[in-house]
């Protein structure tokens, strides 16, 4: 987006991607923009082989393997405040859930970025150098980031509000400045005074 690595063109930054295949035993020249165009879905595998199917779901399998090892023993720690008989099975419906919701988020945004520049992104909108400038300047990681959002759908509808408080100010953050002028910095301390005050108050009731 910002013309740092830009196809056909040498910017000196040929060495950010360059090296990162070499960590991956893939060509270093795959990642040299005036060599490679466009860039192999294997450098977003990470190695991993060409089959952006394949690597969508080990990226799942791995992501829901690993979050089960967080989720699991907290929801057990939960369901020990009341334990019953089904403690067990609810403990593992909701790890499994939580961990599903994780796997997919992390998969549907990389597979996204993968429709976006290899497989169907090419089709609408050209393969010629410049629109697969503006494909790997940010339209594929846009179409990432349009997915996995969606993966909120397997979560309950209680953590669902949840996520959503957590996301909704970093998704305002997109369209304010990260940072004021000394002149209106009050704008930012007024904006914390007030959530703060809103936070004290629901504590209290």
């Amino acid at each position: 987006r910002t013309r740092e690595l830009s196809y056909e063109k040498e910017t000196g930054q040929a060495h950010l991607l360059g090296s990162m295949c070499s960590d991956h035993s893939l060509p270093y020249e795959w990642g040299d923009p005036c060599k490679t165009i466009p860039f192999p879905c294997d450098i977003v595998h990470m190695g991993r082989g060409p089959s952006c199917e394949y690597h969508a779901w080990r990226r799942f399998w791995l992501s829901w393997k690993w979050s089960m090892y967080t989720y699991l023993p907290l929801a057990l720690a939960l369901q020990l405040r009341k334990p019953n008989r089904d403690s067990l099975r609810t403990a593992l419906l909701s790890a499994a859930r939580s961990s599903a919701f994780l796997g997919t988020y992390i998969t549907l945004f990389y597979y996204g970025v993968c429709l976006g520049r290899t497989r169907i992104g090419p089709h609408l909108l050209g393969k010629d150098v410049a629109c697969r400038q503006k494909i790997d300047g940010g339209y594929c990681v846009g179409v990432g980031c349009f997915l996995c959002g969606w993966s909120v759908l397997i979560e309950t509808a209680n953590r669902r509000k949840d996520m959503a408080l957590f996301v909704a100010p970093r998704a305002m953050a997109t369209l304010l400045p990260r940072q004021y002028k000394m002149e209106v910095q009050w704008r930012e301390t007024l904006a914390f005074a007030l959530s703060t005050a809103v936070v004290f108050t629901c504590a209290r009731e």
